[in-house]
């Protein structure tokens, strides 16, 4: 008998929990249409994804273009008067919309020989080559390294031609900071007049003109019993070379010496730059650097020229 009242007891247990669990589940599924309810009637239900009319407005980001090989460079190649763009290349813009080359069917172009031209892109036109002396490209008739043609955001310079001669620039999203050009001497002269010390030649080679700074340091040596000195120019500005003190003593003769730096901030276009520092003796014997085997090799010194994009 005790086992049928425990069979009833545990019947009427499980009765419960089940009605426990209809409930439970009940409540559940009410909770979940509520929440699909509200899904489908919020105005931003995806607040964690970007919106389409706001990606719209930011898929252009200030971001340049960038060609997607080792150098940064567009192939291309002359070709019995045609500049003929490769297939296969990868060119990236905004940051993350990549185009192939291959896509576009125009990729050849009838060239002059005597004109200048600049290879353009963009997503309306495609590839397409605008002659310099072209009034409706060029109104103003400014140089072929103007600022005003260089890459923008949603316009691509890849290469210039000028009189047969191609120049492909680099194309990247950030241009690489620091220094790009050096040059260093241990020659020692004496100076006459005006005197060219050292000629940097410099190029970036971007699609975009960039502010470069130049840096040099140099010496200025007079010897004898007199002194000299002598004024600095990098680029036609001058850097004043005028403090001078004397080592050595009467008997080996004095030595007069100033060690500078200069430098100089330029807006460098997509042209080859050239940086000369010179020298104008004011008075006296002027040396510079200084690397004799003789009482005075305590002052050698390595003079230097150089440039960084900034």
């Amino acid at each position: 008998m005790s086992e049928i009242l425990d069979a009833i007891s545990a019947l009427g247990d499980a009765a419960a929990d089940m009605t426990t669990a209809k409930e439970s589940f009940e409540a559940v599924r009410q909770g979940a249409e509520q929440a699909i309810s509200d899904h489908l009637t919020e105005d931003n239900a995806h607040n964690q994804y970007v919106k389409t009319d706001t990606f719209e407005q930011v898929k252009k980001l200030p971001i340049y273009p960038e060609v997607m090989s080792d150098d940064n460079r567009l192939n291309m190649m002359l070709d019995n008067g045609h500049l003929i763009i490769e297939d296969d290349q990868i060119i990236r813009l905004y940051g993350w919309l990549e185009v192939n080359t291959s896509d576009y069917a125009v990729k050849s172009f009838p060239t002059e020989e005597t004109k200048t031209y600049h290879l353009r892109f963009n997503l309306t036109d495609g590839f397409y080559l605008k002659d310099l002396s072209d009034l409706a490209y060029n109104p103003n008739t400014l140089e072929d390294f103007d600022t005003a043609f260089d890459t923008t955001y949603d316009d691509v310079l890849f290469a210039e031609l000028k009189s047969n001669v191609l120049k492909v620039y680099k194309n990247v999203s950030e241009i690489p900071k620091g220094q790009f050009a050096l040059i260093e001497t241990l020659d020692s002269y004496l100076l006459s007049g005006t005197t060219v010390l050292m000629s940097l030649s410099v190029d970036h080679g971007f699609a975009r003109s960039q502010k470069i700074r130049v840096t040099t340091s140099f010496l200025h040596s007079s010897t004898g019993r007199g002194y000299g000195y002598a004024t600095l120019n990098l680029n036609g500005a001058s850097l004043l070379s005028s403090e001078r003190f004397h080592v050595g003593d009467y008997g080996t003769g004095y030595q007069y010496k100033t060690t500078n730096n200069g430098e100089k901030e330029v807006a460098m276009k997509r042209e080859q730059y050239l940086v000369t520092l010179n020298s104008i003796t004011e008075y006296g014997t002027v040396y510079f650097n200084c690397h004799w085997s003789n009482s005075w090799d305590h002052i050698d010194a390595t003079s230097y020229i150089k440039a960084e994009v900034i």
